[in-house]
């Protein structure tokens, strides 16, 4: 697949009017669905994501999971090759585009179910939050402080947060022609969010992202030194 130069354009530190959505595009939908196909057929692990380890750790018969921003449910065939103990995911996402495709493709597999009803999470309990390359889509945090707090969460893991040194600020990244407003956030910032709301680190570490069939730094070179976030980040909390 050609690699696009400039995945990201601009620098905004106060949030632009137009934000555009290739999550309504077509061939994003297209790649969604044949990469879950591919997942139930041969799924082969993500060196760098420790989320089924991290699982299988836990003193829990059975896991409850909220996927959340969570797309097709890619995180199911990530966990269910390698976890030998129950547990059960509920994806969230708030394209509906995306939920209906996901229960046709995933309508046959067990203990996955999808949902774009925020009151119906907030009526559940969680052991875990699991926000996997989604943080950037997400501008503020006070939904997912109520998330949070309604459903008595214990465990937070961030997979492919794109935060570091950087101050916070807004770009638009291409896809397929398409324009789509994300934010980069600042590490120590983001953290503190949930450290105020009863959190602590248990794991955090720097990774590389897939992109375009490769694992790479994130290709920031035409920002400035000030804005660049070369690695985005994996990250565990607990609640205390």
């Amino acid at each position: 697949m050609k690699f696009i130069k400039n995945i990201w354009t601009g620098v905004f530190l106060a949030k632009p009017l137009t934000k555009g959505n290739y999550f309504n595009h077509t061939k994003w939908h297209n790649k969604s669905k044949i990469r879950i196909k591919e997942l139930k057929k041969n799924y082969t692990p993500l060196y760098d994501n420790i989320t089924p380890g991290f699982l299988a750790a836990l003193d829990k018969k059975k896991i409850q999971i909220l996927d959340y921003g969570g797309g097709y449910g890619n995180l199911y065939y990530t966990i269910n090759k390698s976890l030998k103990k129950n547990f059960s995911i509920m994806v969230y996402d708030n394209n509906l585009t995306i939920i209906k495709n996901a229960k046709k493709l995933n309508s046959r597999t067990k203990n996955l179910t999808f949902t774009h009803n925020l009151d119906q999470i907030k009526k559940k309990k969680f052991d875990l939050i699991y926000f996997g390359s989604v943080f950037q889509y997400i501008f503020n945090f006070d939904q997912i402080n109520q998330i949070i707090k309604k459903t008595d969460t214990e465990y937070l893991i961030f997979y492919d947060l794109m935060a570091g040194e950087n101050p916070n600020f807004y770009s638009y990244q291409n896809y397929y022609k398409k324009k789509m407003l994300i934010k980069f956030y600042n590490y120590k910032y983001f953290k503190n969010n949930f450290l105020k709301n009863g959190f602590q680190v248990i794991y955090e570490n720097k990774m590389f992202t897939q992109l375009f069939g490769k694992l790479t730094k994130l290709p920031m070179q035409n920002f400035k030194k000030k804005f660049k976030v070369n690695y985005s980040k994996f990250l565990i909390m607990k609640k205390k």
